[in-house]
């Protein structure tokens, strides 16, 4: 194991690839929370989108997607994009 000095952070190498990571509870909490928020947004849009055309609905998505990158570009501490659901 390669041990990182921050927080108790260790990768597991097989054949000098990483395949695992051992990280502290704190972190491995904050990830955890991140998959859960996710996994909601995800259903949430799913409903929203569900009798559009997918060719629509991919189009807004990916509309709203380069513009809060465009903002975090040029401001990366004040996004101010909403998201509408259609």
């Amino acid at each position: 194991m390669n041990g990182s000095a921050s927080r108790a952070t260790y990768s597991v190498a097989k054949a000098g690839k990483p395949v695992a990571a051992l990280v502290d509870m704190e972190l491995f909490e904050k990830i955890r929370r991140m998959k859960e928020q996710f996994e909601l947004l995800s259903a949430e849009l799913g409903k929203a989108y569900a009798k559009v055309d997918e060719e629509i609905g991919m189009k807004e998505i990916n509309n709203s997607v380069k513009t809060v990158r465009a903002e975090r570009r040029a401001s990366p501490a004040n996004i101010s994009s909403i998201i509408v659901f259609h």
